[in-house]
């Protein structure tokens, strides 16, 4: 049975992701770097995307700690507030300090509500007894979460052509709108335990050190998910570079977030059994470079539509993958510290994207479309493949992989 505090967790998972602007954010960038004087920006501006994991590197941990220290509501509450914030500063005059300003504070945004949500379902669930609901709990959260980005991406590329500021200011009213409906929401008291800030540092950090298993799947989940984010914003460069037109860039978008909510069904299958889980990731560790040497193929045989739906097909996995990673975790440490033990797993990926996203840009630049996807799968297929392998190595030692 959904009881009122999951409903309302799930409402602020959907309303506080209505990002309009996220389909149209690489085109909207490049636009205001051509008008700042900058010529061939894509280098530069997948670098000023990467910035949202630079602010993610900041706050992460101490984000995720705070969520354990003193409320994951209270981090959640602040996530949108910061966010709404940040999405004004889009409206200022071409500038490259603004749009870094904005990305960066974005990124800060999403680190007070990473790990926070999920930990606070989790322990919603913990309170009366239901933890073996989490699987399917999370599968609902992640639907509401990418239902919201189908409905703001189909209409985004729209609104933009019609008036490129109105997706700014919906993205920021729908933030502010999503923090409202955690008003009066009552967290339970194990997510809230009395404890120093300091004492949460170290138990956190102690859990990390003596736990393999979470050590391997930290890294295999925060690599891999940086490839999985850089295939969602290098879809609109392909777009870009295809001729295709701002609707069509909407749609495309949208249809990720769509597919990606339609898979929800399986991920919480999938979540009911450690092997599942198991199969599910090698099949996606595996499968994730083979897609960029396909989106490479198609653009090299003019089937370039093909390759398009490539990386809508990419797109539909990163869900199942970040799922049965969050499903893991969230099995395998106290929920005195998940939070923090989730966010140390993002801040892993936002190192990792703080490279990697200039790093795939100056690929792109230097081989164009085929020959430069053809570079990103041979770097990717390099360091998913043995994080996998030790993962799964992990995994055997501790017989977790049996049912």
């Amino acid at each position: 049975m959904v009881r009122a505090t999951e409903l309302r967790i799930y409402a602020h998972a959907f309303v506080a992701r209505l990002f309009f602007y996220v389909p149209v954010l690489l085109h909207h960038v490049e636009s205001k770097l051509g008008e700042a004087g900058v010529s061939k920006p894509r280098a530069l501006s997948l670098s000023i995307i990467a910035l949202v994991s630079m602010g993610n590197l900041v706050a992460e941990y101490p984000s995720g700690l705070l969520a354990d220290w003193l409320g994951r509501k209270r981090s959640m509450v602040f996530s949108g507030v910061l966010q709404a914030f940040a999405l004004l500063l889009f409206f200022m005059p071409a500038s490259v300090w603004s749009l870094c300003a904005a990305q960066l504070l974005i990124g800060a945004a999403t680190a007070f509500r990473t790990g926070a949500d999920t930990a606070l379902l989790h322990a919603h669930l913990d309170e009366l007894g239901e933890a073996h609901r989490y699987g399917r709990a999370l599968a609902r959260l992640r639907f509401f979460n990418v239902l919201a980005i189908a409905a703001a991406a189909f209409s985004g590329g729209s609104l933009y052509a019609w008036k490129p500021a109105s997706v700014f200011w919906l993205s920021s009213l729908a933030s502010l709108l999503g923090t409202a409906a955690l008003i009066g929401l009552r967290e339970p008291t194990l997510a809230t335990r009395e404890r120093s800030y300091m004492q949460v540092i170290r138990e956190s950090l102690r859990e990390v050190r003596h736990n393999g298993r979470a050590q391997a799947l930290m890294l295999l989940g925060g690599v891999g998910n940086t490839y999985f984010v850089f295939s969602y914003w290098v879809t609109q460069s392909y777009l870009i570079d295809s001729g295709a037109s701002l609707t069509a860039m909407g749609v495309t978008v949208g249809s990720i977030s769509l597919l990606q909510a339609l898979t929800m069904p399986l991920s919480a299958w999938l979540s009911e059994r450690p092997r599942r889980v198991a199969t599910l990731l090698g099949l996606v560790s595996f499968g994730l470079p083979l897609a960029f040497v396909a989106a490479s193929l198609a653009w090299r045989l003019e089937h370039k539509a093909a390759g398009g739906w490539v990386f809508v097909g990419i797109g539909a996995c990163h869900v199942l993958f970040r799922n049965a990673v969050n499903v893991r975790l969230q099995a395998w440490v106290p929920g005195a510290v998940r939070a923090s033990i989730v966010s140390l797993e993002s801040l892993i990926g936002s190192i990792w994207y703080v490279v990697f996203f200039p790093l795939g840009g100056l690929l792109l630049s230097w081989g164009g479309v085929s020959r430069g996807f053809a570079a990103v799968a041979a770097v990717v297929a390099a360091s998913v493949w043995p994080l996998w392998l030790l993962e799964r190595r992990a995994n055997l030692a501790a017989g977790a992989d049996a049912t």
